[in-house]
């Protein structure tokens, strides 16, 4: 076989891959489109939608906290269970700081609000 013949081959095969591609994206896209023209969903943009939190058996006992309150207690219990061994006071500041913004800022209504 020569050069040219090798060509020939080669640019066969490429277009018999070509065409198979493209017919695989055709079938695809069809398939697609079947699928998204089945589906019926309305989505509502307006307000927010957060999810409710659902108290754990340990933990009805703070159903009756404020949101404040509730947050308060899931940082405590954070801290105590992430910084175990380490300096809590070098985290103290941070932790203050980070309660007082999201009090002054009313992320705990937001966040909280399905309590």
């Amino acid at each position: 076989m020569n050069l040219s013949e090798n060509k020939k081959i080669l640019k066969r095969f490429l277009h018999l891959v070509m065409n198979n591609y493209i017919q695989f994206l055709k079938k695809s896209f069809e398939n697609q489109k079947e699928i998204i023209d089945s589906c019926q969903y309305d989505l509502n943009f307006s307000g927010y939608h957060l999810p409710k939190y659902i108290y754990g058996e340990k933990e009805e006992i703070f159903s009756k906290l404020s949101s404040k309150e509730y947050l308060h207690y899931l940082v405590q219990k954070g801290v105590k269970r992430k910084l175990v061994g380490k300096d809590l006071y070098y985290y103290k500041n941070v932790i203050v700081m980070s309660l007082k913004l999201s009090t002054k800022w009313a992320l705990t209504t937001t966040f909280f609000n399905s309590l």
